[in-house]
């Protein structure tokens, strides 16, 4: 009489012990793995090019009318100012001032306004060496000095990405800033990511291949436009707005001025939740982007910034800020952050825990339909 039950528990069991020991490794909102296609999706995002080639929505088109609520949208959570019907479609601007205007790339591969008729070594060398397909030279605000060591694979997982999304026809104008004297890189070969069995190996390759942190948490020279190397991710680069004045943060493991008292776990919710150690939001932080690390990533580049990089005192000024723009989040959790409570059941342990439900209840009700059947 008790076969039937026990059957029932041995397949729940089964099940569950499949899908729990083939789960892949969590992240905020993507997973990596060994698909190139999702290994590229993933690579894309967290290198930032996903949010700087997707343009704006149609009522952020003109900065002059801007409300403050749309200021506070880009200061805190850039993302949901995104046209996401038109991902990788470019025309991002950045406004350089007395410089110019640069708008971003697309990157969709139709034809006539995109990467449609570049090859897989055109595309590589513009991300990893600045050189266009015309010849001619990106300006830096592409982040090519970061890229430039950035792992084989990875990058011809983007390239296979960017060949499979839909392709946007999006007339981008041309930039108005020069690029006369700029030098592109060598290009860089042969390079592999380290693995998570070593995570500050690991978080030292995100950090300063993939993520391009430097770019606003390394200061430049004013006088040659250069990034000052010796304070390396020692922030102190300031970026002024309707926000008030914020600076990159020194987020090297100095115990006075960077980042070394702070726990990992306070790393962490800093670069995927846009929130700092006191609770409050950041401004212009790409947490967005960061979020989609995986836990084992995001753990890696926490572990490389208190005990893999070098410690540099640089003191950074407090920010300067609109106080429409002193936002606390005093329960740790800003909108549009993945949240523990809420994101279990779509784990992939919740999901093998609801599937063992549903099967052992099935069991059991054909069990007890069974006894009916033959006691009747």
């Amino acid at each position: 009489m008790k076969k039937p039950i026990l059957s029932a528990f041995a397949f729940v069991f089964s099940v569950v012990a499949i899908l729990l020991f083939s789960a892949p490794a969590s992240a905020g909102g993507l997973r990596l793995q060994e698909n190139q296609l999702e290994n590229g999706k993933y690579f894309l995002t967290i290198a930032g090019c996903t949010s700087c080639h997707t343009p704006l929505l149609d009522e952020y088109a003109n900065p002059q009318t801007w409300t403050l609520e749309q200021i506070r949208t880009l200061a805190f959570n850039e993302s949901n100012a995104l046209n996401w019907n038109k991902e990788l479609a470019g025309g991002r601007v950045f406004d350089l001032g007395p410089a110019g205007v640069v708008f971003t790339k697309n990157l969709t591969p139709d034809k006539i306004t995109g990467l449609g008729d570049w090859s897989d070594t055109e595309i590589k060398a513009a991300v990893k060496t600045g050189l266009e397909k015309s010849g001619e030279v990106l300006f830096p605000v592409m982040p090519y000095h970061t890229y430039n060591s950035m792992a084989d694979a990875d990058l011809d997982a983007i390239v296979i990405y960017l060949r499979s999304v839909k392709a946007v026809r999006n007339q981008v104008p041309p930039h108005t800033v020069s690029t006369e004297g700029m030098q592109a890189l060598p290009m860089t070969t042969g390079i592999i990511a380290p693995d998570n069995s070593d995570p500050v190996a690991r978080g030292a390759y995100l950090v300063n291949s993939v993520m391009a942190c430097t770019d606003c948490h390394t200061s430049i020279d004013p006088s040659t436009g250069a990034p000052q190397m010796d304070k390396y991710l020692a922030g102190g680069q300031p970026f002024e707005g309707p926000w008030g004045i914020v600076y990159g943060g020194n987020i090297t493991p100095d115990a006075e001025t960077g980042l070394g008292d702070w726990t990992e776990a306070e790393i962490v919710r800093a670069f995927t939740q846009g929130i700092s150690r006191d609770g409050r939001r950041l401004i212009l932080m790409p947490w967005f982007a960061y979020a989609s690390l995986t836990e084992q990533d995001a753990n890696a580049v926490a572990a490389y910034l208190k005990s893999g990089l070098p410690a540099v005192s640089n003191p950074v000024p407090a920010a300067a800020l609109n106080p429409d723009f002193v936002v606390m989040e005093t329960a740790g959790q800003i909108p549009g952050a993945p949240d523990s409570s809420t994101d279990f059941w779509k784990q992939p342990i919740a999901l093998a825990i609801a599937a063992a439900a549903v099967v052992l209840l099935i069991s059991l009700g054909l069990y007890l339909i069974r006894r009916r059947s033959q006691g009747s």
